[in-house]
């Protein structure tokens, strides 16, 4: 008996063999931009340091000075990176998909399926991205943003993290409990 796994992986296998110019083109252009976001980052480390944007001792790091180092990678590889590799992927991708039969389309399930809430997501790390951002927050509030992390205490880094957990947290059960009464109290309609 063929599990979903196997079929799957027959399939893929089938897909590459039919489209492998396309396969290959879009791993050329994967490897180069992998290439280019590396480089792209050991030059942003290099003038990071030769600039003064961040200190070259980890123990003089703030959470402010790391915030500003992230920023500065991530708006340096979009400028180098995404620019043009998003546009290269999606032309690659729509001449690809142009000539792509209707049978195989739904071979492959590229047809749109029944059944299936496209505005659904998953929600994977939401929570701890939001717990990060009230962290944030409390660190600036705090006092804390330009202090070296050589200055910090094991507490006041646990104490931090906890407490941006419940700022979560709380508001959260408190609207829960809200929701829950309200629903329990809440008089069933009767059926017509």
């Amino acid at each position: 008996m063929e599990t979903h796994e196997d079929k799957s992986g027959q399939a893929f296998r089938k897909f590459l063999r039919r489209n492998t110019r396309m396969a290959l083109a879009i791993t050329i252009v994967l490897a180069v931009a992998a290439i280019v976001a590396v480089y792209v980052f050991f030059k942003v480390v290099a003038d990071a340091q030769v600039l003064g944007i961040v200190p070259t001792t980890l123990g003089l790091w703030s959470v402010g000075t790391v915030f500003v180092f992230c920023i500065t990678v991530v708006i340096w590889e979009l400028i180098f990176v995404a620019i043009w590799l998003i546009p290269v992927v999606i032309v690659i991708f729509i001449l690809w998909y142009r000539k792509l039969p209707e049978e195989e389309r739904k071979e492959y399930g590229m047809s749109p399926k029944r059944g299936t809430d496209p505005r659904r997501t998953e929600g994977s790390g939401f929570f701890s991205f939001l717990v990060s951002v009230v962290w944030l927050i409390i660190v600036w509030i705090t006092g804390r943003w330009t202090l070296p992390f050589n200055a910090w205490t094991f507490n006041d880094f646990v104490y931090t993290w906890f407490i941006a957990f419940l700022w979560i947290l709380v508001p959260a059960f408190i609207a829960g409990t809200i929701f829950l009464i309200w629903w329990l109290r809440k008089e069933p309609k009767e059926e017509s």
